[in-house]
């Protein structure tokens, strides 16, 4: 496979309290941390190549195969444009196999704008570089205190300019070793 022809994607979801995750105090040292019931959520579509980052598509409804289709149409095809050139379709998709890429709508869609789809393992998180890029967006973000979903959006936003194009290019080039990494554990848990 060649991975420098391949557009990763994935979504996320980003709470506007996040919690903290380690809290370091004093023995006997009582630490009081606010906690929100229903903080405001948004979901974030990415793609990333060999060549950089692409766009993102935040949004706060529930992601069905019509929005798919519209995030395909604003997001990805633009992305793929930057990477690859506009009449380029010798690029392939990666996207898990939830239902919604799956569902007849998005193979149509696909289908009638000549995208390629690579076939990809059932719950396989440890081999999408995305799952990286979520980790360090996430935990940029987590210095922040968004006071609506509206400024967390602005900051998601912010923060996936700030992503550098080595990032994506190493992430992409460790296909490789995660690949071997995950048969080497018979198909278990890797950490990248």
């Amino acid at each position: 496979m060649d991975w420098s022809k391949v557009i990763f994607t994935d979504e996320t979801s980003i709470s506007q309290f996040s919690k903290p995750k380690n809290i370091w105090r004093q023995k006997g040292e009582i630490i009081k941390v606010p906690t929100v019931k229903h903080s405001g959520k948004v979901h974030v579509y990415g793609c990333l190549s060999e060549k950089g980052f692409g766009n993102i598509y935040c949004f706060t409804t529930n992601l069905n195969s019509d929005l798919l289709c519209t995030i395909y149409k604003t997001t990805l095809l633009p992305s793929a444009g930057i990477f690859f050139g506009k009449d380029n379709h010798s690029w392939i998709l990666q996207e898990d196999n939830d239902p919604k890429h799956t569902s007849g709508k998005a193979q149509k869609w696909r289908k009638d704008n000549q995208v390629k789809r690579i076939s990809w393992p059932a719950q396989s998180p440890d081999l999408n570089p995305m799952e990286n890029v979520w980790a360090v967006l996430k935990a940029n973000i987590s210095d922040y205190k968004p006071s609506s979903t509206k400024e967390l959006i602005r900051i998601i936003k912010k923060e996936w300019k700030k992503l550098d194009k080595i990032f994506a290019e190493n992430l992409v080039n460790s296909m490789k070793r995660r690949i071997s990494d995950v048969i080497y554990n018979k198909g278990d848990h890797i950490y990248y």
